[in-house]
């Protein structure tokens, strides 16, 4: 059965930029999430676990579990929509660092299962910028507070990815690797764009799947010879990208970025 989570959620945090907006920066944006409790659903009954007791003068009697799949428990799982963390466009992480990005949540994240945002930028140094409106670059010195937070998994797909190049895109991969952060959305080609990220916890085996629409130009979609990002406005895409992760996991999360 095709169990499906689907992240299209338009949340912030403090640390917030609309993506592809026109809004100048802002640094006063309040947090907003949006919370999802999945059902426990146990595919096949676990035996109970049984002690024997005996008196100390005797020998003990073996102690057996039998268990056919694990025990699936009740899980959080929290969708955050676009976050950036550039210190040129939210201009109050400059003096008042990287953690007030996320003060303002209350350790939310902390307290799930799993939390899932947009990212808006490439967490790099290398590249140089688009020739668009806007171009963001997340710093690598944000990705602690990130992970520390409660963040574990991002979508990269979006019209911001490519704002400092394919090298930017692809090194931003490498980055958020280095702190245990894992990313979705974009890749060396098409195939690995639509990768999902894997994430056991509770019981669940979940795969999270990102994909990016809206975008600033079709040569910023993944091809099979090109880097880029899996294509969130071609439908049979994305189902067939999303059967492809069923096939592996109980669940699977979806995020998209799309917009008007």
């Amino acid at each position: 059965m095709l169990r499906v989570f689907a992240a299209l959620v338009l949340a912030s945090v403090t640390a917030c930029a609309a993506g592809g907006s026109s809004q100048a920066p802002d640094d006063t944006v309040q947090p907003a999430t949006t919370t999802t409790e999945l059902p426990v659903e146990v595919a096949a009954s676990v035996a109970p676990s049984t002690t024997v007791q005996t008196p100390a003068t005797t020998v003990p009697a073996e102690t057996t579990t039998s268990s056919t799949v694990p025990a699936r428990r009740q899980i959080v799982i929290h969708g955050a929509g676009d976050v950036s963390l550039d210190p040129s466009y939210v201009v109050s992480l400059a003096s008042l660092g990287y953690d007030h990005a996320w003060s303002g949540l209350d350790g939310l994240f902390q307290g799930d299962d799993l939390t899932v945002v947009n990212l808006e930028c490439p967490v790099s140094e290398l590249g140089s910028p688009a020739d668009k409106e806007f171009t963001f670059r997340c710093d690598p010195a944000a990705l602690p507070s990130m992970l520390a937070a409660g963040v574990e998994v991002v979508n990269l797909g979006n019209n911001h990815s490519r704002d400092f190049g394919p090298e930017a895109m692809l090194d931003s991969l490498v980055q958020l690797g280095k702190v245990g952060i894992a990313s979705v959305g974009v890749g060396v080609n098409a195939a690995a764009a639509h990768r999902p990220a894997i994430v056991e916890v509770g019981g669940w085996k979940i795969a999270v799947i990102g994909f990016g629409g809206v975008l600033p130009s079709p040569s910023w979609i993944a091809t099979d010879d090109r880097p880029g990002m899996a294509d969130g406005d071609t439908i049979a895409t994305m189902v067939e990208a999303v059967r492809r992760a069923d096939a592996v996991a109980d669940l699977v999360v979806v995020t998209v970025h799309w917009g008007v």
